[in-house]
């Protein structure tokens, strides 16, 4: 009887431990794959802000460009240069 109950103990014993070792393998898989995914959004963010810096430096450089070209027409010279453009003719001294 007693050998019995140790039996039946030592059975329980390799079920549990059986479904402890298949429920931290589980457990394991899972946040392996959670952290391929963190790493996967972490480089898709790290492109993603890469590209946002290099649009942002593009368009600095189009405002420079701009405020030149709206100096340079806002004067004499420029609005001269227009005219002329636009079919004026010089005045003849």
């Amino acid at each position: 009887m007693q050998e019995q109950n140790e039996e039946k103990l030592q059975e329980r014993r390799k079920r549990l431990t059986v479904a402890f070792v298949a429920a931290g393998t589980m457990l394991l898989f899972v946040l392996v794959i959670f952290l391929c995914i963190q790493f996967a959004m972490m480089g898709i963010g790290n492109a993603t802000k890469k590209r946002l810096d290099k649009e942002i430096e593009d368009y600095n450089e189009i405002i420079a460009e701009g405020k030149n070209d709206l100096d340079y027409y806002s004067s004499e010279m420029g609005k001269y240069h227009l005219a002329i453009e636009q079919g004026w003719k010089p005045k003849q001294k």
